[in-house]
């Protein structure tokens, strides 16, 4: 599956808060309706992935350790 990607971050004030946001889009075109199902689920796939990539690790940590409704499930990352 081909598709293409924007990546866009960089810090914001949301609410009278100072953040930092992430903000991706990732797109396909001419997909078969038969099709659809699964270049979404691989487009959710990358999208998490890069997700993962740009916090990293130390910051993936932390938001798992103060999420009190976090479920406990891991989710198994592949790389093309």
């Amino acid at each position: 599956m081909e598709g293409t990607f924007t990546f866009q971050y960089g810090f914001a004030v949301i609410d009278g808060s100072k953040g930092y946001v992430l903000d991706t889009d990732f797109a396909v075109e001419s997909v078969d309706w038969a099709d659809a199902i699964p270049s979404l689920t691989r487009l959710n796939q990358q999208s998490y992935e890069l997700f993962r990539w740009a916090i990293g690790p130390s910051t993936l940590e932390h938001l798992r350790s103060t999420d009190p409704h976090r479920k406990q499930h891991r989710h198994s990352l592949t790389c093309p």
